[in-house]
């Protein structure tokens, strides 16, 4: 560790006599005492320096029996060279080499206003209000003022293995500063570097530690400090259990503050105090801010769930942005964090991400209810926030001359006015001395040369969701770089939706964020790129287009990478009129019932345009029947995620449009229906229906009972790694719907099922239909056990197609079975998962076509084209 701390502490037990500084009496007609200034408190050689809070033990010894006659015991006082009002006398007294009581005992506690002393010692012993000291078989001591002199040491005589005593309450300076307060032209990748009076740490040396309750962690300072209730901390080497990394965590909060005792909420294993090493460091920073940037008042804190909203009335921030959040009442709020939702007016924070990190590193905080935020409180916009404990960036020097070396991660923006402020008792010295910090924006600044613009992030504020070209909607990016950006001309982006697609700049010139405008092209599709996004390939400077610190070959984020803009929107651009990829009934079956619905099998998702009509034709000649969307509610559209597909089911069946289809004697139909009748979420219709051919089918009695199908179920029959919080959703040949009394048994272990899991008794709310009756959809009372076999018993009957024909065999013990797993533990992208389903969600659009297992694969070759 940089700057290093001392296990050492002051050891306190008492000797008789240690060293002696000496001082004449001035005679009165009798022999006077010479006057010995002991130390009388044994200290290690390696702590010989008092500070702050530090006690010993002084003895003002004399030849003979001490007394005092006169005034009282505080108007004797040993004037120190450290403190010139003295400290005070109480009486005590203790034996020395004069006898019993020659002694006069002080106790010294080294306080804030003393003065620090390379060689610490007394400098008289001074009488008030008619005090006078009596020695037996001397001279009484009158003198308002007995000079003393010499030092006192750590143990025995000055000289050998004893060392002379100092004391130091002088908190450690700066020196020098590089950049130097006030240069210009300052490189962007410099290193931040301040010089000081000694070598300092952002450590503090503990000497014991104990655990109390399994939860609370208390260590003992080597020497006073500055940390306080609700500061986060970070230990090191205090010892297993207690350091860092407990409990997952970087961080701890601090829950108690008694004198050099520090209390901190960690899960530890009982034990009482134990002398240990190791040191604690308090979260503080060292923080870099744009001149242009000023604190933003903040006017209420809300948390739930460990995310504080903070009311801040046109703060400006962005998500992404760093932000030192200062003066909160609620300690927890205070600090560095990185904003993850804002709006004109509020922003918030995740309070277990301290120090500006992506991930968790301190325990989770008490929610609380909208409250007003403490006087004074403020928000405060940072380039970036370099906690002083951070060894990656900062690097203390123990040697002249004291340097502590910042490292900035991120290149620091050009030609900007910028400052750095530094918290208090962000780095300290040796005797726990905490450096005052500069906390304005005035201490340390410089401005930096002209350098590379960096791009921070892309983004767009149009919603998410498909466009496409004459949809009366061009999608405005947004580009933000690390410093502002100065444009000529009309740059460009490069986007992923065609050789021609390219965004326009609009906006922002000498700004931080730049606008522009993609005007979307006839051709432009981004449906094969990844999870079919827009995103932003690079810069286009055509002739007299120019930005400053940005060239055509400047890096912007990678596709899926932070800050990229298809991680942080789901925009895709579609101009491909939507086609049917299937139609059932199937083209050619036979077979049809008389008010069958009609189903139509997108490949993505679909909505039906109200008031177009479809007609169902009878090959004899004329329209037989028309159905107009959007009324009488007979059609129901379900949704495929991520856009994979769409099933849209015109239901007939007590409709008020419906006539039943002639089915006796066997008749053929074909159905026909308007252009414009569907339409994609870009916004792109179908094209009219007009074939004779295309779905043509017979409608004629119904002879043929339903057929469940256990590979192309969900979870397929025989699959290991079904989803244990997932429904089970039963395939089968066509349309059916559940039938009165009959059961399912949802059974483990025999197959006999002696015990089922849970029985459903038909018809039951946890048995549904959906995508017409092609699947039927079970939804258990609870999840299902990981690990475990499970096989589903289904009664004969127990479902009916809509001529009436019952399923004929019931599902036997091994005919359908599966085993649950886990939940994955998280789903990697943005947005979502490739396919599947969740719980309660809908299939891949494969996965019901194909009959493929539904276990989020999406298969590449997609649903089957129009016969």
């Amino acid at each position: 560790m940089s700057g290093g701390f001392s296990r050492a502490g002051l050891v306190t037990s008492l000797v008789s006599m240690v060293w002696m500084v000496f001082g004449v009496v001035e005679p009165a007609g009798a022999a006077a005492s010479v006057v010995t200034v002991l130390n009388s408190t044994v200290i290690s050689s390696s702590g010989t320096t008092l500070s702050t809070g530090d006690s010993i033990s002084l003895a003002v010894c004399f030849q003979g029996r001490v007394g005092r006659i006169g005034g009282a015991d505080d108007d004797v006082k040993l004037v120190l060279n450290t403190r010139s009002t003295g400290i005070s006398w109480d009486g005590s007294r203790v034996d020395g080499s004069g006898g019993v009581n020659s002694c006069m005992a002080f106790s010294y506690t080294v306080l804030t206003s003393d003065t620090s002393q390379t060689l610490f010692g007394p400098s008289s012993l001074t009488l008030a209000n008619s005090a006078t000291v009596t020695v037996t078989g001397y001279d009484v001591v009158t003198a308002a003022s007995t000079p003393l002199s010499g030092s006192l040491c750590s143990a025995g005589a000055c000289g050998g293995a004893s060392v002379s005593l100092s004391v130091d309450v002088t908190a450690p300076t700066i020196s020098t500063l590089s950049p130097l307060d006030g240069a210009t032209e300052v490189l962007n990748t410099s290193n931040l570097v301040m010089t000081t009076s000694e070598a300092t740490t952002p450590y503090l040396s503990v000497t014991s530690r104990s655990c109390a309750g399994g939860n609370t962690a208390t260590v003992v300072a080597q020497r006073n400090h500055d940390i306080a209730v609700g500061d986060l901390i970070y230990p090191f080497q205090v010892g297993p259990s207690y350091d860092t990394g407990a409990g997952g965590n970087t961080y701890f909060r601090v829950t108690a503050v008694t004198g050099r005792n520090i209390s901190y909420a960690v899960s530890c294993t009982n034990e009482s105090s134990a002398s240990t090493g190791g040191a604690i460091a308090p979260l503080k920073y060292l923080s870099i801010v744009e001149d242009v940037d000023s604190a933003k008042t903040i006017s209420n804190i809300a948390i739930s769930s460990n995310i504080a909203t903070l009311t801040s009335s046109l703060h400006g921030f962005l998500i992404g942005d760093v932000v030192l959040v200062d003066g909160m009442t609620q300690k927890e709020s205070n600090g560095a964090f990185v904003v993850i939702a804002a709006d004109a007016n509020t922003f918030s924070i995740d309070l277990t991400k301290a120090a500006a990190s992506s991930a968790s590193n301190v325990a989770g905080v008490t929610n609380l209810g909208s409250s007003a935020a403490a006087a004074g409180a403020t928000g405060l916009r940072l380039i970036e926030a370099i906690p002083t404990l951070d060894n990656s960036r900062v690097a203390f020097s123990g040697a002249s001359p004291f340097t502590t070396t910042i490292n900035p991660t991120a290149i620091l923006p050009g030609n900007t006015a910028m400052h750095v402020r530094l918290d208090s008792g962000a780095i300290r010295d040796g005797r726990a001395l905490s450096f005052a910090g500069f906390g304005n924006a005035t201490s340390w600044n410089f401005t930096t040369a002209a350098g590379s613009a960096i791009v921070a992030d892309i983004t767009s504020p149009t919603a998410n969701g498909s466009y496409r070209s004459g949809g009366g909607t061009s999608p405005t990016i947004q580009v933000r770089f690390n410093q502002p950006v100065v444009v000529q001309g009309v740059p460009e982006l490069l986007l992923n939706a065609g050789s021609g697609a390219v965004a326009t700049y609009s906006s922002g010139s000498g700004t931080r964020t730049l606008t522009f405008t993609y005007a979307i092209g006839a051709s432009d599709s981004t449906l094969t790129q990844s999870e079919q996004k827009l995103n932003v390939v690079r810069f286009n400077l055509p002739t007299g287009a120019t930005m400053s610190g940005v060239t055509s070959s400047s890096p912007v984020p990678s596709s899926g990478s932070t800050g990229s803009l298809n991680l942080n929107k789901n925009i895709k651009i579609d101009n491909t009129a939507p086609t049917p990829q299937s139609l059932m009934p199937f083209p050619n079956a036979v077979g049809v019932q008389a008010t069958q619905a009609l189903n139509l099998i997108f490949a993505e998702n679909m909505t039906v345009v109200a008031g177009k009509k479809i007609f169902i034709n009878s090959l004899s000649g004329g329209v037989y029947e028309t159905i107009t969307l959007g009324t009488d509610s007979n059609v129901e559209v379900t949704q495929f995620e991520e856009n994979s597909g769409a099933i849209v089911t015109i239901s007939r069946a007590g409709k008020a449009s419906t006539v039943d289809l002639i089915t006796d004697p066997p008749t053929t139909y074909f159905v026909t229906y308007e252009a414009g009748a569907f339409a994609d979420l870009a916004g792109n219709t179908t094209a009219a229906l007009s074939s004779t051919t295309a779905w043509r089918f017979e409608a004629s009695p119904d002879t043929v009972a339903p057929v469940f199908l256990p590979n192309q179920s969900d979870p397929i029959n025989n699959m290991t790694n079904f989803v244990s919080n997932r429904n089970i959703e039963l395939a089968f040949s066509e349309a059916v719907t559940t039938v009165a009394t009959k059961t399912i048994s949802l059974c483990t272990g025999d197959a006999d099922c002696a015990t089922p899991v849970e029985t459903f008794t038909l018809p039951s709310d946890s048995v549904t239909a959906s995508d017409g009756g092609l699947r039927i959809i079970i939804d258990p009372a609870a999840n299902l056990t990981p690990s475990t076999t499970y096989f589903l018993l289904i009664d004969s009957g127990a479902f009916a197609d809509g001529a009436g024909n019952p399923t004929a065999s019931a599902v036997t013990a091994g005919q359908f079975q599966f085993t649950a797993s886990l939940p994955p533990v998280a789903v990697i992208g943005g947005g979502g998962s490739s396919g599947g389903t969740t719980s309660g969600g809908s299939p891949s659009l494969n996965a019901q076509i194909l009959g493929l297992p539904n276990n989020g694969v999406v298969a590449s070759c997609g649903p089957p084209p129009l016969p």
